[in-house]
């Protein structure tokens, strides 16, 4: 009597089981078509051509207009706060996509060097208020008795960084 039992019990936990096997089997099966219905629908192909061309009139098409704004923006503030001692001897703008790095060499009219380095650091902590420039660095100027380092009565300092297009 005990086998038999026994052996009732294991076929309905059997039947039990391929039930609920057969039940999530429905449900992935209406889930994948569902699925499938999304992905291949109209609105979707959609959206990504749309996105295709917000790209490539945004980066490709934009790319000369956008940097050459950013650049005479670059310029058009950078000519407001150069006042005298100081003057711009250089300015090299090289672009990137996202940004554009730049090289200014800016000649500090003064007769001793200590006096070079304390207009030459007003200046540059007012270009740090620059909010787009993300890197800068600068070079010291060579002594007064050599020619590369010293501007017509004065001293070069060079500063180059990069700036954020956008």
């Amino acid at each position: 009597m005990l086998p038999l039992i026994f052996f009732i019990i294991l076929a309905a936990v059997s039947a039990l089981l391929h039930f609920e096997k057969s039940r999530c089997q429905k449900r992935m099966l209406t889930a994948r078509q569902q699925f499938n219905l999304t992905a291949r629908a109209a609105p979707v192909e959609k959206a990504k051509a749309q996105r295709g061309w917000f790209y490539k009139i945004n980066y490709y098409l934009g790319y000369a207009w956008r940097n050459s704004y950013a650049a005479a923006d670059f310029v058009h503030r950078l000519s407001g706060i150069v006042r005298m001692p100081l003057q711009i001897f250089d300015l090299k703008i090289v672009p990137g996509w996202q940004n554009f790095r730049f090289e200014l060499a800016l000649a500090v009219a003064a007769d001793k060097r200590e006096q070079a380095h304390r207009v030459f650091t007003g200046f540059y902590q007012v270009m740090q208020d620059f909010t787009d420039i993300s890197q800068m660095a600068f070079s010291e100027p060579t002594p007064p008795d050599l020619t590369p380092g010293q501007a017509a009565n004065g001293f070069v300092f060079i500063i180059s960084g990069q700036v954020e297009t956008e």
